[in-house]
């Protein structure tokens, strides 16, 4: 799914990182928290809550861990 997205023109950019279980979105100066597989989106109900007290503090962490990640696919 996510080669054709971006074989239709999109533009997104997917990291792994062994240190990084949850899953988090991060874009438009805005941070949510993934609480289910996005594997399953679309097919069963999952949370997503977005991080607004400490989003500084979650991003600079999310910044830090994507600069040692493994782009995705590889």
């Amino acid at each position: 799914a996510l080669k054709q997205f971006i074989a239709e023109g999109h533009k997104l950019e997917v990291r792994r990182a062994p240190q990084l279980h949850d899953r988090h979105l991060s874009f438009n100066d805005r941070c949510w928290l993934v609480g289910g597989s996005l594997k399953d989106a679309g097919k069963k109900p999952f949370n997503c809550i977005e991080i607004s007290d400490q989003k500084a503090l979650v991003v600079s962490d999310l910044e830090t861990k994507w600069q040692t990640a493994t782009p995705y696919p590889p």
